[in-house]
């Protein structure tokens, strides 16, 4: 996993910038998290280790919350113009 901030560097379209809100690590994350995997969900066990500040998990899962808290930080910031849908108040 990489992170580069910076559009125009030449890796920022890598697969494995969790910057880039189109590579396939964004993509993974945000799979693993929206999946119903395993008795208790991931992101179930997740939120309660957060919420508990328990270390009980924090080997396994604070890679993954590491990634998951940068690729949803910077899901917005990173996506193009031409794929925002516009806000409607009227």
């Amino acid at each position: 996993m990489v992170m580069i901030e910076d559009r125009n560097h030449p890796n920022y379209l890598s697969d494995n910038n969790l910057y880039n809100p189109y590579s396939k690590a964004t993509c993974v994350i945000l799979y693993i998290q929206s999946m119903e995997l395993g008795a208790p969900p991931v992101y179930k066990i997740l939120n309660e280790t957060i919420r508990n500040k328990s270390l009980s998990y924090m080997e396994s899962l604070g890679p993954y919350a590491f990634a998951l808290k940068h690729v949803t930080e910077w899901a917005e910031i990173g996506r193009i113009l031409q794929d925002k849908i516009p806000i409607s108040f009227g």
